[in-house]
């Protein structure tokens, strides 16, 4: 399973879009799941519940809180959280 998957499965077992995110990635960042889990805590539904800034976007514009027209699924904010990630990542 690709990362992007592997994140979406993450987010679907109970993580927020950050922590779903950096599970995907928790090898390689050498963090535990505890520390994964306090690390993106308060991201989860944008920073403290507010709708702004998440793990993976800006969760208010993305989910319609103001317009009702989400543009953009959790699941493909997380997919495309990964393909960000990776297209910055130095190999």
């Amino acid at each position: 399973m690709d990362k992007k998957e592997t994140a979406v499965q993450y987010k679907h077992s109970g993580y927020n879009c950050c922590q779903a995110v950096l599970m995907a990635y928790q090898e390689e960042l050498g963090l535990s799941e505890e520390m994964i889990k306090k690390l993106g805590a308060s991201y989860g539904v944008g920073m403290g519940c507010m709708g702004a800034t998440c793990g993976a976007t800006v969760c208010k514009d993305l989910k319609g809180l103001e317009t009702g027209k989400v543009l953009c699924p959790c699941d493909d904010c997380v997919r495309n959280a990964v393909t960000a990630y990776e297209s910055m990542k130095i190999n």
